[in-house]
C-alpha cells in the first residue's frame, strides 16, 4: 500500500479547526485504502513530540523530520501569521520548485467575521500582506478561502483528489528527482574537505616548554597577514622546530572547540576560531616526487579524490579557495624543488608556515635560538624524576646551556639518562668530556657525544635494535622490523618491549595511524640526527651488510602485496635506487614487475613512466627479451594514460616485432586499439583488429584479456553504421566480466550507447539490472539521471 503523508501547518488560532480537519482526512483515508493509498496526517502536536529538549532549534527539527519528508503540505492561516507557519510555507514552496518533497501544496485562509480589536486588526494586516506575497509567487493557483469548517472540508477533499492524481502520474519522475537530489548531497559531502578529522599532525609533546616569544611572533604574523602570511622557523637540527610547529597547530586546534589557551596568547588570539576549516601538514623528504606528495599527503588528508591530470591544480584550488586553512610544510630544506612548486603554484593563495634548517628568502623567517637557561632547566625537570637542591639546579642550568648548548633533543636524552644511571651532573659532564676526547673532539661536548653516552648505557640487545632501526629512512612497524632482523639471524625476542624502552629514552619517535577497521597501527621513526648516528654505528658491525640485504630481500618479496606496497613504497623505491647502483638487475626487474600496476592505483603516472622506460632499456641491454617486451607493453600503456598517444603508438608498433610473445597476448592489442581510437584512426583500428574481433564474436571462451577491447571495437563498428554489431560487442563485454566493478563500467557504456541510439526501453531495462549491482552513490546518481532522460523522451510524466 502506498503511503502519502500530509503535513498540516497552521497558526495557533486554528487549533480546534485543525483537529476537525485531521479527523476528516482520516475518514477520507478509509476510502483511499480501497485504492491502495494510506493517508497519514502530521501536524505540530505529533511533530513536536520529544523534540523540545533537543539542542537543535525545534523548528529545524520539525523541518527535517516532517516537512522535508511529507508528500503534501497544507498551510492554514486565520487572524494571525505564526512565525514558524510562514517559514514552513516558504520552505516547502522552495523545495517544491527544486523538485523535492513536498510534491504538492496549498494554502487555506479562513475569513474573519468577529470583533475587530486592535490586536486582531494588527494580526489581520499581516495575514493580508502574506496573502498578497503568496499571490505574487504562484498567481493564486493554490490559494483557497473558507468561511466555516464544512467549506474547508469540501475544498480539502477536492484539492486532495487533484494532488493525489498529480503525484501518482508524476511519481516515477518525482522519485528520480528526489533520489538525484539525495545523491548529489552525498557527493557534495564526499567533496567536502576533512582536514579536521584527518588530523595528520605529529603527536603533541605533552612536556613541551618555553618558546613563548617565538610562538607569539608566529601567531602575530599568521593573524595580522591572514591569507598573505608566509612565515616559518629556521634553525639547526635538534632545536625543536617540528615540536614548535606541532604546538602551534594544537593551539589552533583548541580554538575550534573554544578550549582555553595559554594566557600569554590572550591578546593575540582572543576567542575566535583560527583556520576553522583545518590544517594541512606536509612533511617533505629529499626523494619525494610531486605526485607522491600530492597523492599520499595532500589528497589523503583533504579526504577527496581528484585525478592528477592537467586540470588538477585548478580543481584543487576551486575546492580550497573559500576555505580557511593553514598549510604547514615541515623540513622544506630536504626538497626545495617540491617546496617551490607548493609555494609558487599549488598554494600560492594560502597562508603557509614552514620549518627549515636553511634560510628561505621568500619567507618571513623567525630565527630559532637555543633554549635559555631557565627554559633548559624547565625542560630537564619535565623529563627528570630526581629532586635537586637549589645549588645543584644552578649547576645543571649552567651545564645545560653552556655545555649542551640549550638543544632540546640532547637535554631530553640527558635528563632521562640521569634517571636511569643515577649519575650526578658532574659525573655526566666528566663522562661526556671523555667521550668527546674518544671521538677526537678535544674536550668539546657535542650532540654526538650525548648520543654516545646514552648508547653506551643500552643493553647489547637494545643497541642492536637501535642500530637496526637506522636501516629505515622512513617510518616502520615493529612487525616489519621483527621479520627483517629475524631473516638477518639477529635475536628477535622482546622487540616490542625494546622499542618501547627506546621511545622512553627519547631515542625513537612514534606515531599511531588509524586503520579502515577502526584500529591503530603504531609506526616508529628516528630523528634525522639520531638516524645518522645509528647508521654510522651500524656500519662498524659484522651484521651490517646482512641486515641491510635482508631488508632489501624482504621488501622485494613483500611488495607483491598491494597493501604492503602502499605503506612501504618509499622504502621500496630506495631499494630500486640502491639496486641500480649495485647493478642487482635480477631483483630490480622483479620489483618493477610486482609494483607496476600498483603505481597506477597510487596515481604515480610519471614515476611509472620513468621506471618503465629505464627498465625497458636496461632489459634490452641485458638481453632479457621477455622482460623488454613486458616493460615496453606497460610503458606504452603508461604513455596512453598520460595522453601521449603518438609516442605510445610507436611502441605499440615495436611490440609486434616480439612475435613470440605478441601473438598470444591480447593486452597490447587492446592498448593499441584504444590508442588508435584516441587518435581518431577508426579505419586503421578496425582493419588491424578485424581478425581478433571475428574470433571473439564466434568464440565461446571470453576471458578478461580477450573481452577487454570489445568495447573499443564497438565504437569503431558504430562509426561505420554497424549498430547491431556494436551493440552486441557492448553486451558481450558487459556479461563476460566476473568483476563487479568492470561489469558496472561495461553496462554503463552499453546504457549510454542505447540512449544515444534512442533505444530507451532497452536502456531502462539495463539500468534496473545495473542498480542491483552497485551501492556507489555517484554511479547510482548517473543511473537515475539516465533514467530521468529516458522518462522525458518516453513522456512518462505530465
Amino acid at each position: 500500500m502506498r503511503e502519502i503523508s500530509i503535513f498540516l501547518a497552521h497558526s495557533k488560532d486554528l487549533d480546534e479547526q485543525i483537529k476537525e480537519i485531521k479527523l476528516y482526512i482520516y475518514e477520507l483515508s478509509q476510502e483511499y485504502r480501497r485504492k491502495d493509498i494510506n493517508l497519514v496526517v502530521k501536524n505540530y502536536d505529533e511533530a513536536d513530540l520529544g523534540l523540545a529538549n533537543d539542542d537543535k532549534r525545534t523548528q529545524d527539527k520539525i523541518n527535517e523530520e516532517v516537512l522535508f519528508n511529507c508528500d503534501i503540505l497544507y498551510t492554514f492561516f486565520y487572524t494571525r501569521v505564526g512565525k514558524f507557519t510562514e517559514e514552513e510555507f516558504f520552505t516547502g514552496f522552495k523545495r517544491l520548485q527544486n523538485g523535492q518533497k513536498p510534491y504538492a501544496m496549498s494554502v487555506f485562509f479562513q475569513e474573519y467575521s468577529g470583533d475587530y480589536a486592535d490586536e486582531i486588526i494588527r494580526g489581520l494586516a499581516r495575514v493580508v500582506k502574506l496573502k498578497d506575497s503568496i499571490k505574487t509567487i504562484n498567481q493564486n493557483q493554490y490559494i483557497f478561502s473558507f468561511q466555516n469548517i464544512e467549506e474547508a472540508k469540501f475544498q480539502i477533499k477536492k484539492q486532495l483528489e487533484k494532488d493525489l492524481e498529480k503525484i501518482n502520474s508524476n511519481q516515477p519522475i518525482l522519485d528520480i528527482k528526489q533520489n538525484i537530489k539525495q545523491f548529489q548531497e552525498k557527493i557534495q559531502e564526499k567533496n567536502k574537505i576533512h582536514l579536521k578529522t584527518n588530523f595528520s599532525i605529529p603527536r603533541r609533546d605533552n612536556k613541551f616548554v618555553g618558546r613563548k616569544e617565538t610562538i607569539k611572533d608566529i601567531f602575530k604574523i599568521l593573524i595580522d597577514e591572514g591569507k598573505c602570511s608566509l612565515t616559518g622557523i629556521v634553525g639547526t637540527g635538534g632545536l625543536g622546530k617540528t615540536s614548535i610547529a606541532v604546538e602551534i597547530c594544537n593551539i589552533i586546534k583548541n580554538t575550534w572547540t573554544n578550549r582555553t589557551h595559554e594566557e600569554y596568547l590572550d591578546d593575540i588570539i582572543g576567542n575566535k576560531p583560527l583556520f576553522k576549516d583545518g590544517i594541512l601538514w606536509i612533511k617533505l623528504e629529499y626523494d619525494h616526487s610531486k605526485e607522491e606528495v600530492i597523492q599520499e599527503q595532500i589528497l589523503r588528508q583533504i579526504g577527496i579524490e581528484i585525478p592528477l591530470d592537467r586540470h588538477f591544480e585548478r580543481k584543487l584550488n576551486k575546492i580550497l579557495l573559500d576555505k580557511d586553512i593553514l598549510i604547514v610544510l615541515d623540513s622544506v630544506e630536504q626538497n626545495k624543488e617540491i617546496f617551490d612548486y607548493l609555494l609558487n603554484t599549488l598554494f600560492k593563495d594560502f597562508p603557509l608556515f614552514i620549518t627549515s634548517r636553511e634560510k628561505i628568502n621568500s619567507i618571513k623567517e623567525i630565527k630559532l635560538d637555543t633554549l635559555s637557561e631557565n627554559e633548559s632547566l624547565q625542560l630537564f625537570n619535565e623529563y627528570s624524576n630526581i629532586e635537586y637542591n637549589e645549588q645543584q639546579l644552578n649547576k645543571i642550568k649552567t651545564f645545560l646551556k653552556n655545555k649542551l648548548g640549550g638543544l632540546p633533543l640532547t637535554i631530553k636524552i640527558i635528563a632521562i639518562h640521569t634517571n636511569d644511571s643515577g649519575e650526578n651532573i658532574e659525573e655526566i659532564e666528566n663522562n661526556l668530556t671523555k667521550i668527546a676526547v674518544e671521538l677526537n673532539m678535544n674536550e668539546d661536548i657535542s650532540t654526538e657525544s650525548v648520543f654516545e653516552l646514552s648508547f653506551k648505557h643500552l643493553s647489547k640487545k637494545e643497541q642492536e635494535i637501535f642500530m637496526s632501526c637506522s636501516i629505515f629512512n622512513y617510518s616502520f612497524t615493529k612487525d616489519i622490523l621483527f621479520d627483517i632482523i629475524k631473516k638477518a639471524n639477529i635475536r628477535s625476542e622482546k622487540v616490542d618491549t625494546i622499542l618501547n624502552e627506546l621511545r622512553k629514552k627519547s631515542l625513537l619517535e612514534v606515531k599511531d595511524k588509524s586503520t579502515d577497521d577502526g584500529g591503530n597501527i603504531r609506526y616508529y621513526s628516528l630523528h634525522p640526527l639520531l638516524r645518522e648516528y645509528a647508521s654510522n654505528k651500524l656500519k662498524n658491525k659484522d651484521f651490517s651488510e646482512i641486515i641491510i640485504e635482508a631488508k632489501k630481500e624482504y621488501l622485494s618479496k613483500e611488495c607483491i602485496n598491494e597493501e604492503f606496497f602502499s605503506s612501504m613504497y618509499e622504502e621500496i623505491f630506495l631499494v630500486l635506487e640502491e639496486d641500480k647502483k649495485s647493478e642487482n638487475w635480477e631483483r630490480y626487474f622483479k620489483i618493477v614487475k610486482n609494483i607496476d600496476w600498483y603505481l597506477v592505483g597510487l596515481g604515480f603516472f610519471q614515476r611509472r613512466i620513468n621506471i618503465l622506460k629505464y627498465s625497458m632499456n636496461k632489459a634490452k641491454e641485458q638481453d632479457k627479451e621477455e622482460l623488454e617486451y613486458i616493460f615496453m607493453r606497460s610503458f606504452a600503456d603508461a604513455l596512453n594514460r598520460k595522453g601521449k598517444y603518438e609516442e605510445a603508438k610507436k611502441y605499440m608498433q615495436k611490440l609486434k616485432l616480439f612475435e613470440k610473445y605478441y601473438e598470444e597476448d591480447y593486452w597490447p592489442k587492446y592498448i593499441y586499439n584504444f590508442n588508435l581510437k584516441s587518435l581518431g584512426e577508426y579505419k586503421n583500428a578496425y582493419i588491424l583488429n578485424y581478425k581478433d574481433l571475428r574470433e571473439l564474436l564466434f568464440a565461446n571462451n571470453f576471458d578478461r584479456n580477450k573481452t577487454s577491447f570489445l568495447k573499443t571495437n564497438a565504437y569503431i563498428l558504430d562509426q561505420y553504421g554497424l549498430k547491431e554489431k556494436a551493440k552486441n560487442n557492448f553486451l558481450i563485454d558487459a556479461i563476460s566480466y566476473n568483476s563487479i566493478d568492470n561489469k558496472i563500467r561495461s553496462f554503463s557504456d552499453l546504457i549510454d550507447y542505447l540512449i544515444s541510439n534512442l533505444e530507451y526501453n532497452k536502456a531502462d531495462a539495463y539500468i534496473d539490472r545495473l542498480l542491483g549491482f552497485t551501492k556507489d552513490v555517484e554511479i547510482i546518481q548517473y543511473l537515475h539521471i539516465s533514467k530521468l532522460e529516458i522518462y522525458y523522451h518516453l513522456k512518462k510524466y505530465e
